[in-house]
């Protein structure tokens, strides 16, 4: 008996989206954000007022299809984090989640069975825009470890 994990492409969990609002709701920094593009939302709410900042920068996001697009004016004190102006410029790209099942598999006669499921689990990838299988496989084995006989990855 082996046991066996399966990666695929989860389109439906919005893992790292939860996780890229979480850059701006979850930070002590203060700014303000303006949008541009009214066909999407702020990543947060405005808990200050512009006037309450000195210094300001323009900032672009581009996702993969025409209409995915935003400008932000985020108005901030001091200097602006290098995180949030990179999450910033991700706004479209960068949200890669992945779902994971662990079963086992035997092989009895020549036939192979398979399991239920015993657990499943998702993450997701943010630092890479493309990842390769190698490193779902590289993530999955930092979060969780070696617990696995044989991955079986289909992406893409």
């Amino acid at each position: 008996m082996k046991t066996i994990i399966k990666i695929q492409d989860d389109q439906f969990s919005g893992l790292s989206y939860e996780y890229w609002k979480e850059t701006f709701t979850e930070t002590d920094e203060e700014f303000y954000i303006e949008i541009e593009n009214k066909k999407f939302i702020l990543p947060c709410e405005n808990k200050h007022n512009k006037e309450d900042f000195k210094n300001s920068k323009t900032i672009d996001a581009r996702g993969y299809s025409q209409g995915d697009w935003q400008t932000y004016k985020i108005y901030f004190n001091g200097i602006l984090p290098e995180y949030i102006e990179t999450a910033l410029k991700r706004t479209f790209t960068h949200k890669n989640d992945y779902f994971a099942q662990k079963y086992e598999q035997t092989e009895i006669d020549g036939k192979i069975f398979e399991s239920e499921i015993l657990y499943c689990t998702g993450f997701c990838i943010e630092h890479i825009e493309f990842p390769t299988k190698e490193d779902v496989e590289k993530a999955y084995l930092e979060i969780y470890g070696k617990d696995f006989d044989e991955i079986k990855i289909q992406i893409g």
